[in-house]
């Protein structure tokens, strides 16, 4: 979970790199998550939290 500042860079730097993600509510009003998805047809789950990690992101990943 991240500020509200940091989760729209993030997200804004995801999608430049070709990711769909946003903003979600995180355990307080004060911070964020920065979800990103849903795959469809790009990397399977395992390869997609290699490329976050590639990019500098810490990833948990978690199926809505």
């Amino acid at each position: 979970s991240v500020d509200k500042g940091m989760a729209d860079v993030s997200v804004q730097y995801l999608r430049d790199k070709g990711r769909a993600a946003r903003r979600a509510p995180g355990i307080s009003p004060a911070v964020y998550r920065v979800l990103v998805g849903p795959l469809g047809s790009q990397p399977m789950p395992s390869q997609t939290e290699a490329r976050l990690k590639s990019l500098g992101f810490s990833p948990f990943p978690k199926k809505y």
